[in-house]
């Protein structure tokens, strides 16, 4: 009964039924190798999920996995395409904040501060001075940043300038 029941575990996992697979690996118990089969399904759903932009889900499976196969290398992977998306969707910060997370992780560093720059720009165009500022200081060294910080407090005193704030201005 046991050999019956994993092969059609294994046709159910065949099949991409990888929900119905684990479940049907689960219930061999110490069955041959059904406890690697039952993560094996779970992890090819992640990797399914991940082809599908489904990150959020894909991420959650691949960290409960722990360090079955490559699943580690997996999440981070997903992470990664995760900010590529979000970037390309223009939700900018939060691509910012997942590249940070991603030090070190292929091109995460360029990628995030060069949004930190154009986002800084951003902010410095619609007269966010002290956002803006605070961003070019936190990379400094990148570009021209450290003209760029002078540049915020330059147009900030303009603004107070045209504005008759003169205290502010000559702050």
């Amino acid at each position: 009964k046991s050999s019956i029941m994993y092969n059609e575990a294994r046709q159910l996992l065949s099949d991409a039924k990888y929900d119905d697979a684990a479940v049907a690996f689960n219930a061999l118990g110490d069955y041959k190798d059904a406890e690697n089969m039952k993560k094996e399904a779970i992890f090819q759903k992640g990797c399914m999920l991940l082809n599908a932009q489904e990150f959020d889900e894909a991420i959650a499976i691949f960290g409960v996995l722990g360090n079955y196969g490559n699943s580690r290398e997996k999440e981070t992977e997903a992470y990664y395409q995760k900010a590529i998306f979000l970037k390309d969707n223009g939700d900018v910060e939060e691509a910012i904040k997942t590249f940070r997370n991603l030090s070190g992780y292929q091109d995460s560093d360029t990628q995030c501060v060069e949004l930190q720059y154009d986002l800084a720009t951003d902010y410095l165009t619609n007269g966010q001075y002290n956002d803006a500022k605070t961003i070019f200081e936190s990379i400094f060294a990148y570009k021209d940043s450290a003209n760029l910080v002078k540049e915020c407090d330059y147009q900030k005193g303009c603004h107070y300038l045209e504005n008759e704030q003169y205290l502010e201005a000559i702050e």
